[in-house]
């Protein structure tokens, strides 16, 4: 668990792991090369960090919690294919709902956190439980792509290495 801040204006990064964040309160304006997407709390949302970004305002939010999955684990968990492709391709995917049920998950991970690696596996299994019911559910997307297109990325291109070796 951390306290969101904006990042500075020109500071735009980028990872090869999967982003699922948790906003506890208030809301979060993210920018995916120059892309707004809002996030509100209460609600899980995913995305791949090779897509550069950058938070650029928070608005009453005092925590968030922040889960990072390896793409090698993600792609191990069998989600549904137009789920991973959607992540994939540099879309931001969010629960429809917030859920009492997430927050309750949430608050015990960040419980458990510093325990031993048995502990670490049971998160790993519910992380990829709560991803699976998300896919089987239905998801919001809040930034649209169809394709990863180089004439847009902003801050970084390792997102059309990635996406060019997976293809």
């Amino acid at each position: 668990d951390i306290k969101p801040r904006a990042f500075e204006a020109s500071y735009y990064h980028h990872h090869a792991s999967i982003e699922m964040n948790y906003l506890h309160d208030g809301a979060m304006t993210y920018s995916f090369s120059g892309k707004e997407v809002k996030l509100k709390s209460g609600c899980f949302a995913l995305f791949w960090g090779a897509n550069p970004h950058r938070v650029v305002s928070v608005d009453g939010a005092t925590r968030i919690t922040n889960v990072y999955i390896s793409l090698s684990q993600l792609l191990q968990w069998s989600l549904p294919p137009e789920f991973i492709d959607a992540v994939l391709i540099g879309a931001v995917v969010c629960t429809q709902d917030s859920n009492l049920l997430d927050h309750q998950i949430v608050e015990r991970w960040a419980e458990e956190q510093n325990r031993n690696a048995n502990w670490r596996r049971l998160h790993a299994l519910e992380v990829e439980s709560r991803l699976l019911r998300l896919a089987n559910e239905g998801w919001n997307t809040m930034l649209h792509r169809n394709k990863v297109d180089s004439e847009t990325i902003v801050g970084g291109k390792a997102i059309l290495h990635f996406e060019s070796m997976l293809r």
